[in-house]
């Protein structure tokens, strides 16, 4: 937006109006378009590297310690697990620092399950309750890391399943299940629709 801001002023454009352009780009993707085409975004902002992390992955035996990664002289913050759009990504690529953190999540949940029972809630809304707050925050981007993990962290899911099933009174699916399934859903979006990337024409 800056860049563009510079060229309007020099075509004579009030400065009213490119403030407000300015303003109103300052943050959103932007993009060139020439006929059908459509470029990858543009982005004329600086990095800030006090919000840059570095994550080394290595699955060597014997570990070489890396090199500090500089941008414009400032030394990048390396991590070992990274949360990125609801995410842990961790450097052994295990999930095991994401499972943790859907387990917490999903067994503080279900303690408000549990608590709505107590309140006689009917059994139609505990269901509503458990799909759209408990079962989502459990498989939230299971496509990405859910056949992944290890089997006793796939257990501990399923016991946060099991224990919401018994206060529905029902039998829930279990984790690998319920992943398998939107695993294939996704498969099958992905075949079907031509302009997706990895269709080959």
């Amino acid at each position: 937006p800056l860049l563009l801001g510079e060229k309007l002023q020099v075509m004579g454009v009030d400065d009213t109006v490119i403030s407000w352009i300015t303003d109103y780009l300052t943050g959103r993707p932007q993009f060139v378009r020439l006929g059908s085409v459509l470029s990858d975004v543009v982005n004329h902002q600086r990095l800030n590297v006090n919000k840059t992390r570095e994550m080394v992955i290595d699955f060597r035996r014997k570990k070489m310690p890396s090199q500090p990664l500089r941008i414009r002289g400032e030394v990048v913050d390396e991590v070992e697990d990274y949360k990125y759009l609801g995410v842990v990504i961790d450097n052994r690529l295990d999930w095991k620092s994401n499972t943790e953190a859907v387990y917490k999540k999903g067994m503080s949940r279900l303690y408000f399950l549990r608590k709505l029972r107590s309140f006689n809630m009917g059994s139609r809304m505990l269901e509503i309750f458990y799909q759209s707050v408990v079962a989502s925050a459990i498989f939230f981007a299971a496509v990405c890391w859910g056949s992944s993990i290890r089997a006793s962290n796939t257990n501990r899911l399923d016991k946060i399943i099991k224990k919401a099933g018994s206060v529905l009174g029902l039998r829930l699916e279990s984790f690998e299940t319920v992943v398998e399934r939107r695993m294939l859903n996704r498969l099958l979006s992905i075949m079907d629709n031509d302009h997706h990337l990895s269709i080959t024409q």
